[in-house]
C-alpha cells in the first residue's frame, strides 16, 4: 500500500487533462468489432483501459500499442472460443463485454479483483434468464454464454447504464431488430448518449427516443480512426483545486456529451470563478455558497463535490446519491468516514446526503486519510489536503492508477509538494 503525503501549498499553472476513460473503452470495443483496421489515438492507459484491451485480445482482436495510440484490427465475436476474461477492477470492461462475448454459445468466465464481482449484475441476470442464455454469478466469477436473442426487453434504469451500453454493442449484430425499454428512473443517461455517439462513428445506427432505444439488426461495424476527447471526470479534481486553492488553467477539454461536464456549472454555483475559453477553462476560488447538487447523471462527481462541501463552512445538499454506494466502494459511507476526520457534519438517507462543512482556518494537527481502494476518493482527498494547515497523509494512493496514473505528477507540476511516505 502506497502512502502519500500532500503538503499545504499554493497551486498555480496549467494542467492538461488526460483522455476520457468512458470514450476510450467504447472506441476500443467498437474498433474490435469492425472488420478492418482502426486507429484509436490519445489513449490514457489507465488500469481500466488496459483491462479492456486485454479482454478484447481474448475476444480475438489484434491490438498493437504505439505510444498513445492503439492500432486495432477487428474480429468476429461470434467465433470467440471458450475463455477466461480478467476484468481487473473495471466495471466498464465487465459489463460492456459480457453481451459481446455472449453473441455465440461458448461459455466464458469473467473474473475481477477488489469489489468488482460484488457490484450488482441483476440486469443481466434477468435478461439472460429471459433469453434462456447462461448467466451464473458466483462470488469469484461470472459465467456467461449465449446466444443472445433479439427482441423487446424492459431493463431497470436505476442500477447502471453500463448494462445498456453492453447490449448496444452486441445487439446490432443480431439477425433481427431489438427494442430496449428503460424503466424510470433512467440514471446516467448521458453515458448511453456517449455510446450511441461512438456507435454512429463506426457505422452502427441506434435511435433513442425518450426511454426507448431502437436497434436495427444485421448491422456491420466499419473501421474508423478516432481521437479520444479529454475527460471531464478527471478534470473535476483540478476544477476543485482551482475553486479551493488558487487559480489554475485546465486544458485538453472540448464540448462534450459527458455528463460530468456539469462540474464547472456546479463549481460556479458554489461560488468559484469559472471562465470557459476557447482552448482552456480557468477556475479560481471565490466566496463559497451552500447549494444543492443533483448527481443523477454525474455520480462520479460525488467525491470531489463532497470534498468541496466539507471545507466550505457552508451546508450542501446532494440528491440522487444511491448509485454512489455501488461503485468501487460505497462512496457515501467512505467519504463520510474520511470527511468526519476534519470535523464535517454529515447525514444521509437512501438517496440524499447533507454535509455541513468546516472552516479550514480553524483546523489543527495532521490528518491521515484512507483511500478505500477507490481512485476518486484518493483524488478528492488529495485536493483538499492542499489547503489543510499541515496537509495530510493518504493511504492507498496507488488506486489512482485505475483511471489517472499521472495524477500526482500533474499535481506536482502545479506546485504542490507530494512525497511517498516510507513505512
Amino acid at each position: 500500500m502506497t502512502r502519500i503525503r500532500i503538503r499545504k501549498g499554493i497551486a498555480k499553472g496549467v494542467v492538461k487533462i488526460p483522455s476520457s476513460k468512458s470514450y476510450g473503452h467504447r472506441a476500443l470495443i467498437a474498433a474490435a468489432l469492425a472488420y478492418g483496421q482502426s486507429i484509436i489515438s490519445n489513449l490514457n492507459y489507465s488500469k481500466d483501459i488496459l483491462a479492456t484491451i486485454d479482454a478484447l485480445r481474448v475476444l480475438g482482436a489484434q491490438i498493437d500499442i504505439e505510444g498513445s495510440r492503439a492500432i486495432v484490427n477487428g474480429c468476429n465475436p461470434f467465433l470467440a472460443k471458450c475463455s477466461n476474461v480478467l476484468c481487473e477492477e473495471s466495471g466498464s470492461t465487465l459489463r460492456f463485454l459480457i453481451p459481446v462475448f455472449s453473441l455465440g454459445n461458448e461459455l466464458h468466465t469473467f473474473m475481477g479483483k477488489g469489489e468488482l464481482l460484488k457490484r450488482p449484475q441483476s440486469v443481466y441476470q434477468k435478461l439472460f434468464n429471459k433469453m434462456d442464455a447462461v448467466f451464473l454469478h458466483y462470488c469469484d466469477r461470472i459465467e456467461a454464454a449465449g446466444p443472445l436473442v433479439a427482441g423487446e426487453y424492459h431493463l431497470a434504469g436505476n442500477v447502471s447504464s453500463q448494462f445498456i451500453t453492453g447490449l448496444l454493442f452486441a445487439m446490432p449484430l443480431l439477425n433481427d431488430g431489438s427494442i430496449l425499454h428503460i424503466e424510470e428512473p433512467f440514471a446516467s443517461k448521458s453515458y448511453v448518449s456517449i455510446t450511441i455517439d461512438i456507435l454512429r462513428r463506426f457505422n452502427i445506427k441506434v435511435i433513442m427516443d425518450g426511454n426507448d432505444i431502437f436497434i436495427k439488426g444485421k448491422q456491420k461495424y466499419l473501421p474508423y480512426d478516432y481521437e479520444v476527447e479529454g475527460d471531464y471526470s478527471s478534470a473535476a479534481f483540478f476544477g476543485l483545486l482551482g475553486a479551493i486553492n488558487n487559480e489554475i488553467s485546465i486544458k485538453g477539454l472540448s464540448p462534450s456529451l459527458q455528463g460530468d461536464r456539469v462540474v464547472f456549472d456546479y463549481l460556479k454555483l458554489a461560488g468559484a470563478h469559472v471562465d470557459i475559453r476557447e482552448n482552456e477553462i480557468v477556475v479560481g476560488n471565490g466566496i463559497c455558497n451552500g447549494c444543492t447538487f443533483d448527481l443523477n447523471d454525474c455520480p462520479d462527481l460525488g467525491p470531489a463535490l463532497m470534498a468541496l462541501a466539507a471545507i466550505s463552512n457552508e451546508t450542501f445538499v446532494f440528491n440522487n446519491i444511491a448509485r454512489l454506494k455501488i461503485k468501487e466502494s460505497d462512496r457515501v459511507a467512505c467519504m463520510f468516514e474520511e470527511l468526519a476526520k476534519i470535523g464535517a457534519k454529515l447525514c444521509s438517507d437512501d438517496n440524499k446526503a447533507i454535509i455541513e462543512g468546516v472552516d479550514v482556518n480553524n483546523l489543527k494537527g495532521t490528518y491521515e486519510f484512507s483511500g478505500h481502494n477507490d481512485h476518486r476518493i484518493v483524488m478528492a482527498l488529495a485536493i483538499i489536503s492542499t489547503v489543510l494547515p499541515q496537509g495530510a497523509v493518504i493511504n492507498g494512493a496507488e488506486a489512482v492508477a485505475k483511471s489517472y496514473p499521472d495524477f500526482f505528477e500533474d499535481l506536482r507540476k502545479l506546485g504542490i509538494e507530494v512525497e511517498v511516505v516510507d513505512d
